[in-house]
């Protein structure tokens, strides 16, 4: 049978006042030790289903169903914590009792509703920012940021390849006109119907005074 009195005996003076001190805290601020128990288990679920709900979000941002089913545990968590009673001094001193064996003491379990609070706020955030990035209008269109994305980051490339294709073009038409100056000074060699040839085989072009083009030793008077 659990006994009152036997509660923190084996506590040193210094973890007594300690304890004391914080027993004053919880009874302030929750107004029992058993609403400290409450919060506690009410923290540790809303963080595993703030820790699914990211996982959800990351994975299936547009899942309905899934949705609906983290609605309804919401729901059913809230009516739970609903209809809460004043505890008297025998179970403030079980959860005292409960307190100091689970967590080894007093201030180990403020910290712990301290640190909890905190990873539920920051997961809040995270969902709420999920939320925003995938449901931006509560229609699950995409986020404005992926439009912006495509406006300054596909542009330049386009701009990119739009200039190695002029500077392709650019160098085309230097190579066409080289080789229409290349054609057009080999068609000024070839000797016009009816003029004499050089007198080199296979070479047609025009013959100078002594019956040879300028290319195989021809010249001029």
């Amino acid at each position: 049978m659990f006994d009152p009195r036997a509660v923190g005996v084996d506590l040193t003076p210094a973890q007594q006042d300690e304890t004391l001190c914080d027993l004053a805290f919880f009874l302030d601020n929750f107004g029992s030790t058993c609403a400290v128990r409450t919060k506690l288990q009410e923290q540790e679920s809303d963080i595993k289903r703030l820790d699914k709900k990211v996982r959800r979000l990351l994975t299936c941002p547009r899942d309905k169903n899934l949705q609906q089913e983290e609605e309804r545990e919401e729901e059913n968590n809230t009516k739970n914590r609903e209809g809460e009673e004043k505890e008297d001094v025998d179970e403030t001193m079980a959860d005292l009792d409960f307190f100091l064996r689970t967590f080894g003491s007093t201030r180990a379990v403020r910290e712990k509703l301290e640190t909890q609070s905190q990873r539920s706020v920051g997961l809040h955030r995270t969902v709420k920012w999920l939320q925003e990035r995938w449901h931006p209008d509560g229609e699950g269109l995409e986020d404005s940021s992926d439009v912006e994305y495509l406006g300054t980051e596909l542009a330049p490339k386009a701009d990119k390849i739009e200039s190695k294709s002029q500077v392709k073009s650019d160098e085309d038409e230097r190579a066409d006109g080289t080789n229409n100056a290349r054609s057009s000074e080999k068609e000024a060699d070839v000797v016009p119907t009816g003029r004499r040839c050089c007198q080199l085989p296979n070479c047609e072009k025009y013959a100078q005074v002594n019956d040879f083009c300028a290319t195989h030793g021809g010249f001029r008077n």
